[in-house]
């Protein structure tokens, strides 16, 4: 019985001085985030911490500003590029590369921004003067073979000193190179390093690229990611990555018809070392040109975009099911491919089908006959003069397909409203909207078609039509 009083007696205050202990290192415990700011005048009321998010810079921690001003919170923040802004001035960059060196402090004078405790951050100012600097200097080298360029003095001598000029340019650049490498080999693992790597511009193209503008193009599509680090997610909280993905999203746009085989593919493969990489690359692509509405939407690459990522190993169910659906929307009556037949009624209630209509070009245009901008764009058709004159001439026909089900819509829209020079049909049986032969979630939705109903352009707008009869 002693034995069992003697054990509680010493437990007991043991583990009241253990809890005690715990209890002050709960109170005590340090900051992992703390960066002070010294600055000899302060004229704001508030100075913020901005972090990237949503493609855009937003405020996420507030404090008064004082001449000693600091921000701290007990847990560190997600390493990514922040910015230190008063009410309306943004006064400084702040690289975290990680969640350990979150302790430091920002020196603000007057013509001056320096770091305590961060060479990073200190570096990275250095490289944005030197930049500036070099940018300066290249502006003037510029303005000086531009006026060379003109001027009034033999051809060899003029020749001389654009070569001249030439050199001094591009020993410029590999200063600037070689400085990058310098830092990167400093800070070989730091956001920074990645920062340059991903804002490193494309090799110089061989001479003979210059000559071709196609060839520059798909050059400069080919090389536009060959350094960048798609393993570094600490890119995606920078507007660096948004930047470059959402540009190139806009050169594939541009691109067209003359698209490198398979680049869509290799760089979503590159992408895939990052699932978030991934998963963000693909989805700043897909609302720049995966999205009907947009003015950059490229069916062609969406759909290799789709086929690319539902293969991909770490998509969720959810996520399979709806990029299958979207391919099946999209991948059908392409650019090229003969067109969906389907069963029409005439106005005299002949029924036939679209192959039985012949013509040497035809304009598909789906409509609703009570939809305003079908309205619209009817009317912007009837007074395009050259489609009026290739349809008295043989050389296209128009037909109007309404594809819901009410008749008696259909037989008014044929009584008043409807444009007699135009062959106008209903889908009487409904097999459009029932077998998902078209999408046509965005109408009016018009196709041109050769004379064996191949597809020569789909979605073609007003605009495309002038351009092409202008060219018949």
């Amino acid at each position: 019985m002693s034995r069992n009083i003697y054990h509680k007696n010493i437990l007991y205050p043991l583990m009241l001085l253990l809890y005690c202990g715990l209890a002050t290192q709960s109170v005590s415990q340090p900051c992992k985030l703390k960066i002070e700011v010294l600055s000899d005048s302060c004229s704001s009321d508030s100075l913020y911490l901005q972090h990237f998010e949503n493609n855009d810079f937003v405020n996420f921690m507030t404090v008064k500003c004082r001449q000693h001003t600091v921000f701290q919170q007990q847990q560190p923040i997600v390493p990514g590029l922040y910015l230190l802004t008063t009410d309306s001035i943004m006064l400084t960059e702040i690289l975290i590369s990680d969640t350990l060196h979150q302790k430091f402090k920002i020196i603000l004078q007057k013509d001056s921004v320096s770091f305590e405790n961060s060479d990073e951050n200190n570096a990275n100012i250095a490289y944005h003067h030197k930049l500036q600097n070099t940018d300066y200097q290249m502006s003037i080298l510029e303005q000086q073979f531009y006026e060379t360029s003109s001027a009034f003095i033999s051809e060899q001598d003029k020749k001389a000193k654009m070569d001249s000029l030439k050199i001094l340019a591009r020993t410029k650049m590999q200063k600037i190179e070689i400085y990058k490498q310098n830092i990167s080999q400093q800070f070989p693992n730091a956001l920074i390093t990645s920062l340059l790597h991903a804002t490193t511009e494309i090799p110089e193209p061989p001479s003979y690229v210059y000559q071709n503008q196609i060839l520059m193009i798909q050059y400069e599509m080919e090389h536009f990611f060959d350094v960048y680090p798609f393993e570094d997610e600490r890119l995606l909280n920078t507007p660096i990555a948004f930047n470059k993905f959402r540009q190139y999203a806009v050169m594939l746009y541009k691109a067209g018809d003359i698209l490198p085989d398979s680049l869509v593919d290799r760089i979503l493969d590159k992408a895939q070392v990052s699932e978030k990489t991934y998963n963000t690359l693909f989805n700043i692509w897909q609302d720049v040109i995966g999205d009907i509405s947009s003015p950059f939407w490229t069916e062609d690459v969406y759909i290799e975009m789709l086929k690319h990522t539902i293969q991909y190993d770490k998509l969720d169910a959810l996520q399979t099911q709806f990029y299958k659906f979207q391919l099946s929307r999209f991948d059908k009556n392409r650019k090229g491919s003969l067109i969906s037949d389907f069963a029409i009624v005439l106005p005299d209630s002949t029924k036939t089908n679209i192959y039985s209509i012949e013509g040497e070009y035809i304009l598909l245009y789906f409509q609703n006959t009570d939809c305003p901008t079908c309205v619209e764009v009817c009317r912007k058709l009837d007074e395009i003069e050259t489609l009026n004159q290739a349809i008295k001439q043989g050389k296209i026909k128009v037909i109007t397909v309404y594809f819901e089900k009410d008749k008696e819509v259909w037989q008014h829209y044929i009584k008043e409203n409807a444009n007699h020079k135009y062959i106008n049909t209903w889908n009487y049986n409904n097999e459009i909207e029932a077998k998902g032969l078209f999408d046509l979630s965005i109408i009016p939705y018009m196709f041109l078609l050769d004379k064996d109903k191949r597809v020569i352009e789909k979605d073609i707008s007003v605009e495309d039509i002038k351009d092409f009869l202008d060219k018949l």
